[in-house]
Formats: structure tokens, C-alpha cells, sequence
């Protein structure tokens, strides 16, 4: 019993770090469901989207960025979906406050080797 609550404490602690790891970073986090809703949206993605994290999580894609940006990021996710592979790209995203370029990569996540949503991290490289 004490070995499983050791486990579970040191899992918890693990997620607890992964968690601020992912909000102290510089690029945009997002994980996206195979509806293209989103799961998870770190804080400087949110910033970006002129919202809070709570009012980005579970909205469609589609209602965050305007159609040409939506498409492009589609287009991604769709393939990543399709193919089950991770891929990477560099497109112009548009936000509420500016258009960004931005290199990303699209990692499957995956239950019993099915892809249920995509990891997303992204870097602006507009000023490169």
C-alpha cells in the first residue's frame, strides 16, 4: 500500500512540473482533440488569443482564428490525424493582436494505437 501511494505522490509531482514547465514557456502550447476542439491551451497562447486559458479549453479551433488561419492549422491536423505521424511546419497564423510565423510540431497522442488529439508546440520565428 505505502509503495502505491509512494508512486502515485511521485506521478502527481511529475504532472505538477510538466504543468509549469508548459506555462513558463515562450511558445504555444495547445492539445487538440480529433474534433479540433481544444483540450489544453498554455497561458502565452491564451495571451496571444487576447483570452484566459479557462475561456480558450473546449472551444472549437474554428472560433479562435480567423478562416485563412483556421484552414492552414486544419490542413496540419488533419494530416497528423490521417497519417498518424508527427509532422512539423512553418505558416503565418493570425492572432488578435498580430500575425506570427510560426515553426510548429504536430505529435500524435495516442490510446491503443488510435490518434485521439494532437500535441502542438509552437515557436514565433517572425523575427528570424
Amino acid at each position: 500500500m505505502k509503495m502505491q501511494t509512494k508512486k502515485e505522490e511521485l506521478y502527481k509531482d511529475i504532472l505538477e512540473k510538466r504543468q509549469r514547465i508548459s506555462e513558463f514557456a515562450e511558445d504555444f502550447i495547445f492539445i487538440i482533440d480529433n474534433n479540433l476542439f481544444v483540450q489544453y491551451c498554455n497561458g502565452h497562447a491564451a495571451k496571444h488569443l487576447g483570452c484566459c486559458q479557462r475561456e480558450v479549453i473546449g472551444k472549437p479551433l474554428k472560433d479562435l482564428f480567423p478562416p485563412n488561419s483556421y484552414e492552414t492549422l486544419k490542413q496540419n491536423l488533419q494530416m497528423v490525424f490521417e497519417s498518424g505521424e508527427s509532422s512539423s511546419a512553418e505558416n503565418n497564423i493570425a492572432f488578435p493582436d498580430k500575425e506570427l510565423l510560426l515553426d510548429s510540431r504536430f505529435t500524435t497522442i495516442k490510446e491503443r494505437d488510435v490518434v485521439t488529439g494532437v500535441l502542438v508546440i509552437a515557436r514565433a520565428i517572425t523575427e528570424r
